[in-house]
């Protein structure tokens, strides 16, 4: 059962992403902000965990910047993920239209590499808890 916990450098990865994400959300003048802490809201009620649900909400935020997939994409996700996905499409967007300001932009600049760690982090988690499940 253990295999199936976050270590704490995992949880402080997917956090770090979480909390970044978040702060674009509100200090770059996002009109919805509060529909991230929605979806978290509505993936964790999903997920073992407050911190499964946060991971996988930013790797579709990470997916909404880099791809912006279509709705019959989006249909196969769930809830919370298909909010994260839009919202990191949404913001790529007014990135590339408005910019940052200084304060956000030194978050932003940071971001590509919160998101990576944090999509490591949780597929080694999903990794060695399917191996520990094999083996066990």
């Amino acid at each position: 059962m253990g295999s199936w916990k976050y270590s704490s450098t995992q949880k402080r990865a997917i956090d770090a992403a979480w909390d970044a994400v978040a702060y674009l959300m509100d200090s770059t003048g996002h009109r919805e902000p509060h529909r991230l802490r929605e979806a978290l809201k509505v993936e964790r009620r999903e997920r073992s965990c407050v911190t499964a649900a946060k991971a996988l909400i930013v790797r579709g935020f990470a997916e909404g910047m880099a791809d912006d997939p279509p709705a019959s994409t989006l249909a196969g996700y769930s809830e919370g993920i298909a909010a994260g996905v839009m919202l990191g499409a949404d913001y790529q967007r007014r990135a590339l239209r408005f910019g940052h300001d200084s304060v956000a932009g030194s978050v932003a600049e940071k971001l590509p590499a919160l998101l990576a760690a944090a999509t490591a982090a949780h597929d080694a988690y999903i990794a060695r808890g399917l191996e520990a499940t094999r083996a066990g």
